[in-house]
């Protein structure tokens, strides 16, 4: 960003450009820490849902998602309760709509892996992020 100002009898020019770019790469950074503290918190079977990390405002953004085409039960599965279809079955389909949540929490099978993986990696590396945000932001 540029910024042309004059104060008084001063112009001022300024260029944000080195300070977007900071904040930038260091969005990047911290997208890309938050994923691999997730990764032990994440449920795992086959992979599916550990692979299904994505950026949808892209990398320099601010959103991580799980979940796509390969695991459509992401959301499921982080709300760590039982979903049933229609007839009371499992549900595993991709329509969500069409289960109903219950009050029967789902079972891990992987130590160290539940819902919430989020939650659960932040409460042991926030602070982590929060300093790598400041550094990464801050360089010169």
């Amino acid at each position: 960003m540029k910024i042309d100002s004059t104060v008084g009898k001063v112009d001022i020019k300024l260029s944000t450009d080195r300070i977007d770019e900071n904040i930038k790469e260091a969005q990047k950074s911290l997208n890309m820490r938050i994923v691999g503290d997730c990764e032990q918190y994440t449920p795992i079977q086959q992979g599916a849902l550990r692979g299904s990390v994505h950026y949808p405002e892209g990398i320099y953004g601010g959103e991580i998602a799980w979940g796509d085409h390969n695991a459509p039960y992401a959301h499921y599965i982080y709300s760590g309760f039982l979903r049933t279809d229609e007839t009371g079955r499992v549900f595993v389909g991709k329509n969500e709509k069409k289960s109903v949540l219950t009050d029967t929490p789902l079972k891990y099978h992987h130590p160290g892996t539940g819902s919430m993986w989020f939650e659960t990696a932040k409460k042991s590396h926030g602070k982590d992020w929060i300093d790598l945000a400041k550094r990464k932001a801050g360089k010169g």
